[in-house]
């Protein structure tokens, strides 16, 4: 009983020491974020940031069966607009 009770105070301790490593790496990357959100904002007093996150294209396939039904009605205004559907 004494090695069952060792082995689990090591296991919980091992735990805590972890837990308290990623909370000093989220502390981390919180105050640089911070120093460099008001790197931003005191630097750029006249100007508006717009950040834009990067996404990805999707690439999709569609097979004959669906398009036989005539699902797929575009009207001009999409066709003109959306730069997807310029063909």
């Amino acid at each position: 009983m004494p090695d069952q009770c060792l082995q689990s105070m090591t296991i919980c301790l091992g735990m805590q020491v972890l837990v308290i490593i990623l909370n000093l790496l989220e502390f981390c990357i919180t105050v640089s974020l911070s120093a460099f959100g008001c790197k931003v904002t005191c630097c750029n007093p006249s100007r508006v940031m717009v950040i834009m996150p990067s996404s990805l294209p999707a690439v999709g396939t569609a097979s004959p069966a669906s398009l036989q039904g005539g699902l797929m009605m575009t009207s001009a205004h999409q066709e003109k607009d959306v730069p997807e559907n310029m063909h």
